[in-house]
This record gives structure tokens, C-alpha cells and sequence, in this order.
């Protein structure tokens, strides 16, 4: 069941079960090794969506006015929903313009995300909109709780996507609308990883999003050649 509703899930479930009795069997205990032979569920990874700043403003439009600004700052900083609904008072700094992530993917937990002019000024706006017993949460429900994800998504987020005539429109593509919007910028790949919370150097970046770079082999051989002709010149009368 798990495998047809989420295969994604069901192949991480799967990864982990059998390195835990993997690490039972090497400890001497017992186990059925039928498990290791079974096959993950093929997983085909959605097609990224890029949202533009008139659909995250048009999808804003349709959203409570407490927690609307979440959609453009999402476009603006590149942060996950969950790393989003987490943010308090004391992860924001306006001065400096970073917030602090926790409980992120990272193998820290914690990392610190410097922000655009932009999402300074929403982030700024949003503190100032809050009433009085929601403060502590950067977007808080109304009565000042956390909001559960799933809460969030069926009573906010999927209702103004589908009044804002954007099916198909998951909170995730905000993330992929970052990226695009930092590609379209001429910000190099690895820069764009290191902003978005991944560790490796890109590697998942250019996999997923490599259509938007069709420069970066040009540059990478205009970078070669300008090095070997420089030394070349260098050595020439030696």
C-alpha cells in the first residue's frame, strides 16, 4: 500500500530496515534474508515546477492575510515548509538579515541562511502583522499555535492554489521557483547549494536542475583556457 501511495517513502523504509537486520544478522542473531532480496519500489521523480513572482503573489492573494507572506518568502529564501512553520522570534535576525534553520536536513540541524533584501522586508512585514498572542512564531496559526503540516496544507495552502488556478501547485516548487530564480541570476550552482541547505556541493543540484545552467560547461572551458594560456605565456623564453 505504502509502495503505490508513496514508492519515495516506501524505498527509504525499505533502506532502512534492512541495514538494521543487516546489523542484527553481523550480531549474530537470527534473521529471514528473504528481506534482502526484496526489489525497491520504482520511484519516477515528480517534474519540478518553477512559480514565478506573479504566482506567488496571485497564490498570496487567496491566503489568510496572517500567514500569506509565507508564499513569497518561500520564493525568496528557498526554505522547506516544515523548516518555514518551525521559525521563531529568536531565529530571525533583521539586522544582520539571516534566520537560523533548525531541525533541518542538514547533518547539523541547524544552519544559518542569509537572505535577500526582498525577504528581509516580508520577513519584516510579517513580525509587524502579528497580533499580540502570536508572537514567538514567525507564521503562526491564528490563535498563536504551530501549524501541523497537514493542516496547514488542507485548510491553507491547497484551497488558494486551487482558487488561484494553479493546480498541480505543491508548496515544494516554491523551493524549485528559488532555484530557477538564483540560476536565472548567474548565482553558480555550488553557491545555490550551499543557500538552499544541501551537502553536496551541487551534486543533487545539477542532477535535478541542470537545464537551468546550460552555460556553466561553457564558462567551466573558458576558465580552462584562460589558466593554460596563462602559463603557457609563462613558460614561453624559459
Amino acid at each position: 500500500m505504502i509502495a503505490r501511495r508513496t514508492p519515495r517513502t516506501a524505498q527509504i523504509v525499505l533502506r532502512i530496515a534492512k541495514q538494521v537486520l543487516s546489523d542484527a544478522k553481523s550480531r549474530g542473531q537470527v534473521v529471514d534474508e528473504r528481506i534482502f532480496d526484496i526489489s525497491a519500489p520504482r520511484h519516477r521523480e515528480r517534474e519540478p515546477r518553477f512559480p514565478t513572482w506573479a504566482d506567488a503573489e496571485q497564490l498570496a492573494d487567496w491566503m489568510p492575510e496572517s500567514i500569506s507572506r509565507i508564499v513569497p518568502f518561500a520564493l525568496a529564501s528557498g526554505l522547506r515548509e516544515g523548516e518555514l512553520l518551525r521559525l521563531t522570534d529568536d531565529d530571525v535576525d533583521l539586522r544582520r538579515g539571516t534566520v537560523a534553520v533548525r531541525q533541518s536536513k542538514t547533518r547539523s540541524g541547524v544552519r544559518t541562511v542569509e537572505l535577500a533584501g526582498v525577504a528581509v522586508q516580508l520577513l519584516r512585514e510579517q513580525l509587524l502583522a502579528r497580533t499580540p498572542n502570536q508572537r514567538g512564531l514567525v507564521f503562526p496559526t491564528p490563535t498563536g499555535c504551530r501549524w501541523d503540516r497537514h493542516t496547514f496544507m488542507s485548510r491553507v495552502f491547497r484551497p488558494a492554489v486551487r482558487r488561484a488556478k494553479l493546480d498541480g501547485m505543491t508548496f515544494h516548487d516554491l523551493r524549485h521557483g528559488h532555484v530557477s530564480l538564483m540560476a536565472a541570476a548567474g548565482v553558480h550552482p555550488t553557491t545555490i547549494a550551499h543557500l538552499v541547505g544541501h551537502s553536496d556541493d551541487g551534486a543533487l543540484l545539477m542532477r535535478r536542475y541542470r537545464h537551468l545552467f546550460p552555460d556553466e560547461a561553457g564558462r567551466a572551458v573558458a576558465a580552462f583556457e584562460q589558466h593554460v594560456r596563462g602559463s603557457a605565456t609563462s613558460c614561453v623564453g624559459r
